[in-house]
């Protein structure tokens, strides 16, 4: 299993300098060998791609780490082993000021 979630040195970094505001999100991708397991997206963005797992970092949340735990569990009734972080995107869209970081 691989989570890509935010590195806390760049959210310092990247926050000051490209955005006024941050939205904080976290993606999972379940992967067996060389299987990788996707889902559909139902609703919003993205609506009728395949993705992986994941969503908002909400209040409650512990850390970055158990908000994708809990995603995972939410929308594909998985309980992760083995997780580990393999990178952060960050991006905004245009005319929008605020930097997703994922």
């Amino acid at each position: 299993i691989l989570s890509i979630d935010i590195n806390q040195s760049t959210n310092r970094i990247m926050s000051s300098t490209l955005a006024a505001a941050r939205k904080v999100l976290t993606l999972v991708f379940v992967q067996r060998q060389s299987r990788v397991l996707l889902g559909l997206k139902l609703r919003g963005f993205g609506a009728g791609k395949w993705n992986g797992f994941g969503g908002k970092v909400e209040s409650g949340d512990a850390s970055i780490a158990a908000a994708a735990q809990r995603e995972l569990k939410e929308e594909a009734f998985i309980t992760a082993k083995d997780a580990r972080q393999i990178g952060v995107l960050c991006f905004e869209f245009a005319g929008d000021p605020v930097l997703l970081e994922v």
